[in-house]
């Protein structure tokens, strides 16, 4: 379980930095007024995720993440464009972690953490798209 620092720690922050879904970032970039076709979170890719309720913490932790209004996840990332790179980065390190032989919990943290990684990108490219889900 040495691993879920890193992952924990950015959930962590995304959860705790949200603000006012009206604002926008540090940077002066608008956050997105939405599609009102595109996911509102990612509560919509609960029932694929892996991690369980015996998993404590972790399991709080994928759950309260999903439930994140999207234009807070952009806000607190610090705007689109940052939002794809933390969702890439972090993908990236899930998917190491699992490589490196996480198991159990931990192995079905990661799992969630790519499936989060990827519903922000779609969610991201929605957004940027106009044209809905």
């Amino acid at each position: 379980m040495r691993y879920l620092s890193l992952p924990c720690f950015l959930a962590a922050s995304v959860l705790l930095l949200g603000s006012p879904s009206g604002a926008q970032d540090g940077q002066g970039e608008a956050l997105p007024q939405g599609n009102s076709d595109c996911p509102k979170s990612r509560a919509y890719i609960e029932p694929e995720l892996t991690t369980r309720p015996e998993d404590g913490q972790l399991y709080d932790t994928q759950r309260q993440a999903i439930d994140m209004p999207i234009r807070d996840v952009i806000q607190a990332m610090g705007g689109i464009e940052a939002a794809y790179v933390v969702a890439g980065r972090t993908r990236a390190e899930a998917e190491a972690r699992i490589a490196e032989g996480a198991e159990g919990a931990e192995r079905r943290f990661h799992q969630d953490t790519i499936l989060r990684a990827d519903a922000l990108t779609a969610i991201l490219d929605c957004l940027q798209s106009g044209k809905g889900a």
